[in-house]
């Protein structure tokens, strides 16, 4: 999975949390905002994953290769073959002072060192740094784009990642969701840094270089867009985000209570739902 910029969640969580009850923007328009606070800090294209090969090579340590849990060597050229003109690549093996560090080193020609030469403490933190390196040295010559106008456009995926966000800052009532993106209340059931997960989470399903989440077992977990709601009549939840309708009940007046009408409410206009739950099983049931 792509890891997000720390710089890109921080300022999307800026842009869409809610300071102040005077902040009337829907939640399809925070969204939005935190989508473009991001932008900028976020890639315009993403890097392939270096392809890691064992080599078998020993050098002068060959009579310590069988003696280590794992391959001593692992090497990477992530642009040309090692015999071609370029011969970058990456080399990664234990210390040989220390064997329980894993040291990273950046190549250019058969003997050229350049660039990185990292210790590790585990032979994946040393290819972590490998793919850092191999992703600054690509994104660093590409031309970042300006605009995100086409990502912003896209009604189902805005649609997504606005069901994602409704989802994971509710705390099981849909009409408190406004006042749940107030994040860190306890008195709230909120607990920092929820709507930073929120936030990447949206990142991900909106942003063209971030990677998609799966669509598997995707049905009936969270809110969904209204347009793939059942239309055989099937009985669901539904929420309209960005704000609540008006739905008044009536009554008679019975022991001391008082009746109550109100013709004024609103057309509902629904923007999500999501399956009913399953209904609790029976005193006694196995």
């Amino acid at each position: 999975m792509t890891t997000l910029p720390e710089e890109a969640v921080k300022a999307a969580h800026e842009a869409a949390r809610v300071r102040d009850i005077r902040d009337e923007r829907s939640m399809r328009e925070r969204v939005v905002d935190a989508l473009t606070a991001a932008a900028p800090h976020l890639a315009a294209a993403r890097v392939k994953k270096l392809e890691w090969v064992a080599t078998g090579q020993t050098g002068f340590l060959e009579t310590e290769f069988y003696a280590v849990a794992g391959p001593l060597m692992h090497t990477v050229h992530p642009l040309k073959d090692v015999d071609g003109p370029f011969n970058e690549h990456y080399s990664i093996h234990r210390d040989w002072n220390d064997r329980e560090v894993w040291r990273v080193t950046y190549y250019v020609g058969n003997n050229g060192l350049s660039g990185i030469s990292k210790a590790c403490k585990s032979l994946e933190a040393a290819k972590a740094a490998a793919q850092a390196d191999y992703e600054a040295r690509i994104l660093s010559a590409l031309e970042a784009t300006s605009g995100r106008s086409d990502v912003l456009e896209d009604k189902d995926r805005l649609d997504a990642a606005t069901a994602a966000l409704i989802s994971l800052t509710e705390a099981g009532i849909p009409t408190d969701v406004q006042e749940l993106l107030i994040v860190g209340d306890p008195s709230r059931g909120v607990a920092p840094g929820s709507l930073s997960k929120a936030i990447a989470t949206v990142i991900r399903a909106l942003h063209p270089v971030a990677d998609k989440p799966s669509d598997d077992g995707a049905q009936g977990e969270g809110w969904l867009p209204i347009e793939s709601a059942p239309k055989d009549g099937t009985a669901v939840l539904a929420y309209q985000a960005g704000r609540y309708f008006k739905c008044w009940l009536e009554c008679d007046q019975y022991e001391g209570g008082y009746f109550w009408q109100d013709e004024e409410d609103s057309e509902p206009s629904p923007t999500h739902w999501r399956p009913l739950p399953s209904a609790p099983a029976s005193e006694g049931a196995e």
